[in-house]
């Protein structure tokens, strides 16, 4: 079996010491090894193939240089674009992110590697977080929690796309509105949904709000939808806490022989790609959820450095498209 080629092969091969390998392969030579000298050591390695020793510097650093990233599912595109943003902040600093569905029950909290192997964490929505905040052996960064409770969350501003939607259908003529409200226990991002847009709609004038309780699952929410949209009056108008929702909304509507937008308006949240390409097209409330993990990880790589977060400011914000109208009968 070929030998494996150290670090301390390369050194002898180019004439110098194994430090002055070490800073030309972790990018430290400016202004302490000449150019000429960097080029031959870099070169050496490429002609003896040369791989570093993960494991080795993992020891030095007293890192494993992966950190996991927990959320309630990975059956939503939502979280797919979650682990894209923290996966492109936290290669840059040569680090993997692992990405774990934790699931919503609160008894769920095992996590599926032992906590020497990461560096840190980051929690979606508070999940995992009552089980390892009080073991304290680990930087965790929680994303999109209430900031009451967890005051070092990285959050997105979600009120102001909730007060932009209720304005938008109000100001359109809608004054029953009807609202497919996700019921998950700490859930705090919905909530703050919820109660945002309630607060505009309650002051407007014969303005009335709806809320139908519902779940992610397509047949609970298919339920919601169909009591919703056969309330006596029904809504002109709903609101779904995610565009998925509002797909079900879409297909209850027309069993039902309602025309979108004419007859109902419809507003989802989160902008995922399916929005742009139903029809009609659908309006919703933005999250830029790929920005929320990449300051996520960010945040966990200055906690890790011992360095403060800094601060990042991400609002939500309502995309009109197609699926809102004036109400037949303003």
């Amino acid at each position: 079996m070929k030998a494996r080629i150290t670090s301390r092969d390369v050194a002898q091969a180019a004439g110098v010491s194994q430090s002055t390998v070490s800073l030309v392969l972790t990018g430290k030579w400016p202004g302490r090894v000449s150019a000429e000298t960097a080029d031959r050591i870099r070169r050496i390695t490429e002609e003896m193939d040369y791989q570093p020793d993960l494991a080795a510097r993992s020891l030095r650093l007293e890192r494993t240089g992966t950190v996991l990233l927990i959320v309630p599912a990975i059956t939503n595109v939502f979280f797919a674009n979650l682990h894209v943003g923290a996966t492109q902040v936290a290669n840059q600093y040569d680090t993997s992110v692992l990405v774990y569905p934790m699931g919503t029950d609160r008894h769920e909290r095992l996590l599926p590697i032992p906590q020497q192997a990461i560096d840190g964490m980051l929690v979606y929505g508070a999940v995992g977080t009552e089980s390892i905040r009080p073991q304290g052996v680990m930087p965790l960064v929680p994303l999109d929690c209430d900031p009451r409770l967890y005051p070092d969350a990285v959050n997105v501003d979600i009120a102001v796309g909730s007060r932009e939607a209720a304005r938008h259908l109000l100001d359109l003529g809608h004054h029953r509105i009807g609202y497919l409200h996700v019921e998950r226990r700490g859930a705090w991002m919905f909530t703050t949904r919820l109660r945002s847009l309630r607060a505009v709609v309650r002051h407007r004038a014969g303005a009335t709000l709806t809320v139908a309780g519902t779940t992610f699952d397509p047949v609970d929410a298919h339920r919601a939808a169909l009591e919703l949209l056969r309330s006596d009056p029904p809504p002109t108008a709903v609101v779904c806490e995610d565009d998925n929702l509002a797909v079900v909304v879409f297909s209850v509507a027309r069993s039902l022989g309602l025309d979108i937008p004419n007859d109902l308006s419809v507003i989802g949240y989160n902008n995922l790609p399916i929005s742009d390409v139903l029809h009609p097209t659908l309006t919703t409330v933005n999250i830029p959820v790929t920005e929320l993990g990449a300051a996520g990880a960010q945040a966990l790589h200055d906690r890790l450095a011992a360095r403060e977060p800094r601060p990042v400011a991400l609002r939500s914000s309502l995309v009109v498209r197609h699926s809102t109208a004036p109400p037949r009968q303003a």
